[in-house]
């Protein structure tokens, strides 16, 4: 009989985007319903805490829901995106507030020496590009809870785990392809049954063993337990008729190991290995050890859930280590990188022949070593071991051919191994062959050798602990993006009369463009950053039309976009975002009254406000224009741009009314000249045509995104031909 499908709540706050994660998740297939109550809470199976506005402004609002006792003591699988995730610590300098207090720490302001806010495309710490914006940081007291970074100007917390407690500090239902990954493999954690005993629930405070991974690139030697039935056992070649019993008190072990100075300990379940389930007494052996002694640990063995490795984790291990499910639930390894971190998971893979052995080595998967290598790499993971059955418990020396082979074919996998190794000889043969570590068994366990014996050996030997991670933010200097990841943001701009996508130059002369919606999905497929959506000939009688259209386009892309024209109000703003727009752009009513970006900023979040700026250049100078261009204010566009950062928009989108529609290339003094006078992003707009036009708008304007409208509604250009004109010119872009 099939199991019912998870249903993940989405609690409903000040945020204005939980429209845009409900649309995310439908078009994933994951049921799910907003939360509003305390009542809401008991039918389902995880929460999301969304993600966009003000600390105090969510936090009023929890509070005034009575919600605050219900998010702390929550005990199913709880997510929390950007400023979800910054309300899981104890306060925030935006407000200031309090907030959750679940995680121990508070929540910064970027410095004023990084462009603010942090937004655009950055590069993780696993690898991939997601979609960040943010003013403010999480900056935990103990960086192990940290799953994953990102730089900007300096390594910045991305993602957390504590307990049931998950965070990422970008907008998955914005980031593409990481993004879905991502809510898929949350949905996966809800739907798995909680751990059967309540004696395993996670401890309060974390216990991972600190040490850093210093030393980079150095051999680890690390001795290995196989518990079989509570006692320390060998099997030889993965045989279960041909056990060895060693030492009955395994504990008694380790701390042998560490008091002849090993750092670290590799501890395999044999008896989950075999039948697939972690029992309690393996939970409590981990636990003893973790607490007991200072080694790291990795823990391996009949893993098969993604609680599984949270118990794990919880009882003190260091990193899990995943081999059978990895091959029979292929998206599983990702999804556990996803959400406990890529320091955490290692992959194991043991091989016979050349064939790859499942379930404690009993069966086959009929899948080749470097197919399920290749398989390994594409899920992100960085680090694998690879233990020779054939060699395994005999003592005879490693195969070293193989891990050579493996070695050349994967060189961004760090690679140990595992089986015959008896000797520091065979470890320094295996460091010559490419790998990284070797997990010794047998000749330790026996006393054949000890591990002093192999720390005096010439090789250097460190733990194999998650390294310690430095959210330090002071790095970037004088307002100009100094990070090497942050992708300059390519943005077709779709400019819409009467629900048809229309370009003329100027401003006037407008022709048809085609459908909004098949535009949108044309170039979410074809690699576009961001999209904007301005309605032109904004009026009342209308703005419902673009709110529908709104969201149509949420439903149809997996990337951000804005939304301007006719905007006059917070309220208006605020329909937009929730209709699923990412933010919204005002122009004229902002002019005539600027008191309204201070209150999108403050009501709304500075992040979800940009200020359109439309320049027309006068003598040396250039003046602000309004209404479609077609009112001349007579204010300088550079004071006006910089009182609107003051105001606290956001974003600029900077668009040079001499330019528009020409094809005659960016104002590059207009944007130069304002990037000079504000720290917040800027968007070039206006005259964009040729691939070295783009990349001056960049280089010689320092726009950190460049908008367009003809070059690609008509063909003359494609988003590919722009990005790969940026990166030959060494900016960064996103894949």
């Amino acid at each position: 009989m099939p199991s019912c499908p998870p249903i993940v709540g989405i609690l409903q706050t000040a945020s204005c985007n939980t429209g845009s994660i409900m649309r995310s998740l439908s078009r994933l297939g994951i049921t799910s319903g907003i939360v509003r109550t305390r009542d809401d809470i008991d039918g389902i199976d995880g929460l999301i805490v969304p993600g966009a506005g003000a600390a105090k402004a969510a936090m009023d609002d929890l509070h005034s829901r009575n919600l605050i006792d219900v998010l702390r003591s929550f005990r199913k699988p709880l997510l929390g995106l950007c400023l979800g995730m910054q309300l899981l610590f104890d306060n925030s300098e935006e407000g200031p507030t309090e907030c959750l207090g679940i995680i121990r720490g508070t929540v910064r302001a970027l410095p004023d020496n990084v462009i603010k806010p942090h937004m655009g495309w950055n590069r993780l710490s696993t690898g991939e590009y997601a979609y960040f914006v943010h003013s403010f940081v999480c900056v935990p007291d103990d960086p192990r809870v940290i799953t994953m970074t990102v730089r900007y100007g300096d390594d910045l917390c991305a993602g957390v785990r504590s307990k049931n407690f998950f965070g990422v500090q970008w907008h998955p239902e914005k980031s593409g392809i990481a993004g879905d990954s991502l809510l898929r493999s949350f949905a996966k954690l809800c739907s798995e049954p909680r751990p059967p005993s309540p004696g395993c629930e996670p401890e309060p405070q974390a216990t991972v063993n600190p040490g850093e991974g210093s030393g980079e690139g150095a051999f680890r030697i690390i001795p290995a337990i196989d518990i079989l039935d509570g006692t320390v056992v060998r099997l030889k070649q993965g045989d279960f008729d041909r056990v060895t019993l060693f030492e009955t008190d395994p504990l008694a072990l380790a701390k042998k190991f560490e008091a002849d100075g090993a750092q670290a300990l590799h501890l395999v379940n044999l008896c989950g290995a075999k039948s697939g389930r972690i029992d309690d007494a393996f939970i409590t052996l981990v636990r003893s050890i973790a607490s007991e002694t200072s080694l790291s640990i990795q823990v391996g063995g009949g893993i098969r859930t993604l609680k599984d490795i949270a118990r794990l984790l919880d009882a003190g291990a260091d990193n899990v280590v995943l081999g059978t499910v990895i091959l029979t639930d292929p998206g599983f390894l990702r999804a556990a990188i996803d959400l406990f971190g890529q320091n955490r998971i290692l992959a194991a893979l043991d091989t016979l022949d050349g064939i790859v052995r499942i379930r404690g080595w009993q069966e086959t998967s009929a899948i080749p070593i470097d197919d399920a290598c290749r398989s390994v790499q594409a899920s992100r993971c960085s680090r694998i071991l690879v233990t020779d059955i054939d060699k395994d418990g005999m003592e005879r020396g490693p195969n070293v051919e193989l891990y050579r082979k493996l070695s050349k074919s994967f060189p961004e996998l760090s690679i140990t191994a595992s089986g015959g190794i008896g000797t520091p000889d065979d470890c320094r043969i295996l460091a010559d062959a490419g790998c990284t570590g070797a997990i010794v068994g047998k000749a330790l366990v026996s006393e054949k050798r000890s591990f002093k014996e192999f720390s005096a050996s010439s090789i250097r030997i460190i733990s194999d602990s998650m390294p310690s991670v430095s959210c330090r933010i002071n790095s970037a200097a004088n307002g100009i993006n100094t990070t090497k990841t942050l992708a300059i943001r390519i943005i077709p701009c779709l400019d819409i009369d009467n629900g048809r996508v229309v370009k003329g130059t100027a401003f006037q002369n407008l022709r048809d463009a085609g459908d909004p919606i098949e535009l949108a999905k044309r170039y979410c497929a074809e690699g576009a950053d961001e999209l904007v959506f301005l309605d032109i000939t904004a009026t009342s009688d209308n703005r419902k039309t673009m709110i529908d259209l709104v969201s149509l386009v949420a439903d149809a892309v997996n990337i951000p976009f804005t939304v301007g024209g006719g905007v006059r109000s917070v309220n208006d703003a605020r329909a937009l975002l929730n209709a699923g727009a990412d933010k919204v752009a005002v122009n004229s009513a902002a002019v005539r009254n600027p008191t309204l970006l201070s209150a999108m900023a403050q009501k709304l979040g500075s992040a979800n406000t940009v200020c359109a700026i439309d320049a027309k250049r006068k003598g040396t100078s250039w003046v602000v224009l309004v209404r479609g261009g077609r009112d001349d204010t007579g204010i300088d566009a550079i004071a006006w741009a910089k009182k609107a950062a003051e105001r606290g928009a956001g974003e600029l989108l900077v668009t040079s009314f001499d330019r528009d529609g020409t094809g005659e290339g960016f104002d590059v003094e207009l944007l130069s000249t304002i990037k000079q006078v504000v720290k917040v992003p800027v968007i070039a707009s206006g005259g964009g045509k040729s691939l070295r036009s783009f990349v001056d708008a960049v280089k010689i304007g320092r726009a950190d995104a460049v908008l367009a409208a003809s070059v690609f509604h008509f063909g003359a250009l494609s988003i590919a031909d722009v990005k790969n004109a940026l990166s030959a010119a060494s900016f960064p872009i996103r894949p």
